[in-house]
C-alpha cells in the first residue's frame, strides 16, 4: 500500500513538472531583445552600404553643341558653312576615388552643314538612282584631367584641363545605281588643328543600381561647358551644283579658307554611367 501511495506520488510530481517546463518553454522572453535584426532591416543596411562602393570607370554619351569663335566664325560664314554646329560626343574615363582626380578621353563629332539629295533619272530604256551626298564636320578628339570631388555620391563637380586635336573635313560624293551596277564618284578636303584648353562642368546623380550581394552601377546627368584654343589650320565647304537633266554629272566646288586661330567652345549635356 505504502508503495503504491508512494508510486502515485512520483506520477503527480513528474507530471506537474513536466506540464510547467513546457509552459515556461512557451512564454516569450521578458530578460532582453532578440538581437536578430529583421530581414528587411538587414537588406536595407546592406544596400546602403553597397551605395558606398567606389566607382573607377565610366562611360558617357553626350548632345554636343560646337561654337567657333572670331576667326573661324568669321571663316566658316565666308564659306558658307553653318556659325554653331550639332552633334553628339562619346566619353571614357577613370576616377582615381578616393582622390578627386579622374581622366577622361573623348571624341566628338559637329555637323556644320550638309545635303543629302536622291534623284531619278531617265536613261533610254533604264532607270537610275542617283545619290548625291555632302558635308561639313568638326570631329574633335581629347584627353582631359578633372579635378572633381565627390559629395556624398549624389554631386561631382569638376573643373578639367584638355588637350587634343580637331579635325575639320568637308567631303562629296555622288553614285548612280542602274540595277546591280553601281558607278559612282568623291571628293573631301581635310585638316587637323592642335587644341588646349579649360572645362568645367558638373554631374549628377539620378539613380542608383543596385544587385546585391555586391554590385552596384550609377547613372548621371552630365553638364560640360569647354573653352578650346586651336592653332592654324584651313577649313572647307562644299557646294554641289546639280545637273537637273544629267545628276551623274553633276559638279562641285569647295570653298577654302585658312585662320591663324582656331579657337571653339563646345557645350554638351547627356548621360554618364559609373560602374
Amino acid at each position: 500500500m505504502r508503495n503504491n501511495l508512494f508510486l502515485g506520488l512520483l506520477f503527480i510530481v513528474i507530471g506537474t513538472t513536466t506540464l510547467f517546463g513546457q509552459g515556461a518553454a512557451e512564454e516569450p522572453r521578458t530578460g532582453g531583445e532578440d538581437q536578430t535584426a529583421p530581414p528587411a532591416r538587414s537588406e536595407e543596411a546592406l544596400i546602403a552600404r553597397i551605395k558606398q562602393n567606389k566607382l573607377n570607370w565610366f562611360v558617357g554619351a553626350d548632345f554636343l553643341v560646337g561654337n567657333p569663335q572670331s576667326d573661324l566664325r568669321r571663316a566658316f560664314d565666308s564659306i558658307g558653312a553653318e556659325g554653331s554646329g550639332l552633334g553628339f560626343n562619346l566619353m571614357a574615363g577613370y576616377y582615381f576615388d578616393p582622390l578627386p582626380v579622374a581622366v577622361t578621353v573623348d571624341l566628338g563629332m559637329a555637323f556644320q552643314a550638309g545635303d543629302n539629295q536622291r534623284r531619278t533619272f531617265q536613261s533610254g530604256l533604264f532607270r537610275d538612282t542617283i545619290d548625291i551626298h555632302s558635308s561639313t564636320t568638326m570631329i574633335p578628339v581629347n584627353i582631359a584631367v578633372r579635378f572633381m570631388p565627390n559629395i556624398g555620391t549624389w554631386v561631382f563637380p569638376y573643373i578639367e584641363g584638355v588637350a587634343g586635336f580637331t579635325s575639320y573635313s568637308s567631303d562629296f560624293s555622288v553614285t548612280q545605281r542602274r540595277f546591280e551596277e553601281v558607278r559612282s564618284q568623291s571628293d573631301d578636303r581635310n585638316d587637323v588643328g592642335w587644341t588646349y584648353g579649360v572645362g568645367a562642368g558638373v554631374s549628377v546623380k539620378t539613380a542608383d543600381f543596385v544587385n546585391l550581394p555586391n554590385a552596384l552601377q550609377r547613372m548621371l546627368v552630365d553638364i560640360r561647358l569647354r573653352y578650346l584654343y586651336g592653332s592654324s589650320v584651313e577649313v572647307s565647304n562644299v557646294e554641289p551644283k546639280i545637273n537637273e537633266t544629267d545628276p551623274m554629272n553633276s559638279t562641285y566646288v569647295f570653298r577654302s579658307a585658312t585662320v591663324s586661330n582656331s579657337d571653339n567652345v563646345f557645350f554638351s549635356l547627356g548621360l554618364t554611367i559609373q560602374f
